[in-house]
């Protein structure tokens, strides 16, 4: 839903699961509320898992500062109203004392929920979106995710990474070729089906190139289950490019799927930053 990605009518809500929700979001509350001591007085929860927590832990930390950051869309009201559980879902992000959104058009859509399902009044404080919800006020802020640039650059020239990077190099036969790299979450949210048909696209227009360029895939199984078919879809259009494009020169893509760690990571992108220039 959050996604507005169709799902065939394969979906359906379970009162079950909705109630196996519930209890996970207790029992994080109790753990907080068991750890909670003086000096604490904030208290941060990330993304949809536990979108009930926030008003839980308000029952029993009134006076404690809570943040909540979605790390997903936010769906129009139009969509979002058909959820059998939308109101509960609101009320507890609403325990929040300031909720964070990757995008302004996330925050608006969350506001126009609360206004057309909850009845609120949208206002401008200070500058700031708030939502004014049983006597409190809750700010709304857009904050865009972001890396931490100085990791990348410590790591960057370290051993490993110089190893890693000349084995890819060799392995994937990168000489005199310009590389794409990718590395993305095996989710259908992801687009890689798109950007392999973009890329067979751009094979297939340009012949003079498909000896010159290369795209090497990563890509990262996700913990939770994986649909069969979005594997089989993202693996059918890797081998159908290398069969239709492949020269005696060059596999178009280099397609790799399995954990990658962090200075596997440095190193494709340092790849692809010297293989760039060609």
């Amino acid at each position: 839903m959050v996604n507005y990605i169709p799902d065939g009518g394969e979906s359906t809500y379970d009162e079950a699961l909705w109630h196996v929700y519930m209890i996970v979001n207790r029992k994080f509350k109790e753990a907080i509320v068991g750890r909670f001591h003086e000096g604490v007085d904030s208290i941060w929860i990330h993304d949809y898992h536990l979108m009930l927590l926030p008003s839980m832990l308000r029952r029993d930390l009134d006076r404690c500062r809570i943040g909540f950051f979605l790390h997903t869309p936010w769906p129009s009201s139009e969509m979002y109203r058909n959820l059998p559980w939308r109101v509960q879902l609101l009320e507890g992000m609403l325990g929040s004392s300031i909720l964070g959104f990757h995008l302004f058009d996330y925050a608006r859509h969350f506001l126009s929920a609360c206004v057309r399902l909850l009845d609120l009044e949208q206002k401008l404080t200070r500058g700031a979106l708030t939502v004014e919800h049983h006597g409190r006020i809750i700010t709304l802020r857009v904050s865009h995710i972001g890396i931490h640039p100085e990791r990348f650059q410590r790591n960057r020239e370290n051993e490993e990474v110089n190893r890693l990077c000349k084995a890819m190099a060799q392995q994937y036969q990168v000489m005199d070729k310009c590389v794409f790299g990718a590395i993305d979450d095996l989710d259908i949210i992801k687009g890689i089906t798109l950007k392999l048909l973009a890329f067979e696209e751009f094979l297939r227009a340009y012949p003079v190139l498909r000896s010159k360029v290369k795209l090497v895939q990563f890509v990262v199984p996700r913990p939770s289950a994986v649909k069969k078919g979005i594997r089989e879809e993202i693996e059918s259009h890797v081998n159908r490019i290398n069969e239709k494009y492949s020269t005696p020169e060059n596999k178009p893509v280099e397609y790799r799927a399995g954990a990658v760690s962090f200075n596997e990571r440095i190193a494709l992108y340092r790849l692809v930053w010297i293989q760039s220039r060609y």
